[in-house]
Parts: structure tokens; C-alpha cells; sequence
């Protein structure tokens, strides 16, 4: 299973995800499958920062990697908000 890392604010539009969490700060999508680091003070960071953060991230294993759009758009409930 590819891993992924989101940097994410805030979640709490998707209510109707079954996620999990596990004591080392991943946060997973039972429906998708996808995994994210559980960041509650994220630090903002330009594109190419970013992709490096990721190369190295060494969190319970070293393959992450930024998601896709399509990605992004799976875990978003678009009936919420705006």
C-alpha cells in the first residue's frame, strides 16, 4: 500500500469517512485506503519544500509522497461548506 502525506488544517467536513488512527500519527481512510500524517501544526510550505518534506519524512516507514487531485477530491464531502 503507497503512502501518502496530506497537510491538512482542518478534516472535520468529512463526516461520513470511517477513519483510524494510530499512535504514531497516521490517520487512515478505511474507504480509500489512503494514509496522511496526523499534523495538528502544520507548517506552510512552498511546492518543491514540500516534496522534500516528503522524500524524508520517516514516519513508521519512508514512503510518502504528496497526493494527486483526485486524491484530495475522494476525501472531501463537496455537500459541506464552501
Amino acid at each position: 500500500m503507497r503512502k501518502i502525506i496530506l497537510i491538512v488544517v482542518s478534516l472535520s467536513s468529512m463526516i461520513w469517512a470511517d477513519f483510524s488512527r494510530d499512535s504514531h500519527g497516521i490517520v487512515t481512510d478505511s474507504a480509500t485506503t489512503l494514509e496522511w500524517q496526523d499534523d495538528r501544526f502544520p507548517v506552510a510550505k512552498n511546492w518543491e519544500s514540500a516534496i522534500n518534506y516528503c522524500k524524508t519524512l520517516d514516519l513508521n516507514g519512508t514512503d510518502w509522497r504528496l497526493p494527486n487531485i483526485k486524491e484530495l477530491f475522494s476525501i472531501v464531502d463537496r455537500d459541506r461548506g464552501d
